[in-house]
């Protein structure tokens, strides 16, 4: 068996030792950090009892027997409930894994880079944690707006990333956003998208911090039953092991940089399952987003031609996180609802200046995917304590 998170752990395991994972004595104090759950420690395997691994190396020597079960972590170093909650234990000095503003900053401050300005009026402003905004009346024209910003310490940022709490928001905008929430399928959805979107930091770092003993990206609402995921955008490819811990029947990764940037411990679950992994080598529409120069040989394509050419036909999946470039799926939308009637599972945390007023793409691609998926469902879920990793999740009824 495979355990994606924590709230699905055993009251009471074995933890198996093997030394070749470096976070195991991290996840022994997150583990009695938990009060409700009783871990033995060993370096192998007890009868009768239940045993549990992080190596996956173990688990797939042992996959035939089924005699130790995996707990698989995410190697996402700025999202990863994993991780964060590991870092947040430490940075505090603390036992029992605990909400506390004051503790949740001092995460924040200590496990990212703090950020400056080079604008000296801006950076005074900011030592009294007041910031500027531009406020556009027209697509050149603004004025300055003054406000108190939450995430600012001795004069800079902490954390990464900005808050939605602080774009400017049109009438517009405030109409989609209205129009997106009645069309959420479930209660937590509307309170999710609402908290991402008008609550100040304080209120979304404890939501994050709430929800660091549950599912990572990407695991709700997607039924994955002989799933065929379309993966795109890769790199560290984080949410592979996930993925796989389902029964499903590919993975199609779409990646310019294809599995150079994988991260170690992501590999071993790819070559533990190389008949269902594959690596599209392009990009998606345009290289206008994609950091570093590509090889000449690396060419743009299409949802609709990756799909053609994997021959996917069931149950198809696709996850996207392609830095904004989600806008240009949209034009493929009416093929993809006619002929696949897919699962989304959408980013929709980026910015576009394009988009004037609005600049966010948070109304808008949620707006389009309603108006186009007839007879589905549709939630959001966020895996951030900031405006990132907002998924728009659409489920064919």
């Amino acid at each position: 068996m495979i355990y994606t998170h924590l709230k699905q752990l055993p009251k009471k395991f074995n933890f198996v030792i093997t030394k070749e994972v470096k976070y195991e004595e991290d996840f022994i104090k997150l583990i009695k950090s938990i009060e409700h759950i009783d871990i033995r420690i060993n370096d192998n395997l007890k009868e009768n009892e239940i045993n549990i691994t992080l190596d996956p190396k173990l688990y797939f020597q042992n996959l035939k027997d089924k005699k130790i079960d995996l707990f698989i972590i995410s190697v996402d170093h700025d999202n990863s409930f994993f991780l964060n909650s590991i870092k947040y234990l430490k940075t505090n000095n603390i036992n029992k894994l605990k909400y506390n503003e004051s503790f949740f900053k001092n995460f924040l401050i200590k496990s990212f880079p703090l950020r400056t300005t080079k604008w000296k009026l801006i950076k005074f402003l900011n030592y009294f944690k007041i910031s500027i905004r531009k406020n556009f009346i027209f697509k050149k024209i603004w004025y300055p707006k003054f406000f108190f910003k939450q995430h600012l310490y001795n004069g800079k940022l902490f954390g990464k990333g900005d808050y939605n709490c602080y774009l400017q928001r049109s009438k517009s905008f405030d109409k989609d956003f209205n129009y997106v929430s009645e069309n959420l399928s479930n209660e937590k959805s509307k309170k999710n998208y609402y908290d991402i979107v008008y609550s100040r930091p304080s209120k979304v770092w404890e939501n994050y911090f709430n929800n660091l003993t549950g599912e990572e990206h990407y695991q709700h609402y997607l039924n994955f039953n002989r799933g065929n995921i379309i993966n795109l955008g890769v790199e560290k490819g984080f949410e592979i092991p996930f993925f796989l811990s389902h029964e499903i029947d590919s993975i199609i990764n779409v990646d310019p940089a294809g599995e150079e940037n994988l991260d170690s411990y992501v590999k071993f679950f790819t070559n533990a399952h190389k008949e269902k992994i594959f690596f599209e080598e392009s990009f998606l529409y345009n290289s206008s987003r994609i950091e570093g120069k590509l090889p000449k040989f690396i060419k743009s394509t299409t949802l609709i031609d990756i799909i053609k050419k994997y021959k996917v036909k069931e149950n198809l999946i696709i996850k996207s996180d392609i830095e904004g470039l989600e806008i240009e799926i949209l034009n493929e939308l009416p093929q993809l609802m006619r002929e696949f009637r897919p699962q989304f599972a959408i980013s929709i945390y980026h910015l576009d200046n394009s988009l004037f007023p609005n600049h966010a793409q948070i109304t808008l691609i949620p707006k389009i995917l309603i108006e186009n998926c007839i007879n589905y469902k549709f939630y959001i879920e966020h895996y951030s304590y900031n405006r990132g990793e907002t998924v728009f999740y659409c489920i064919p009824n």
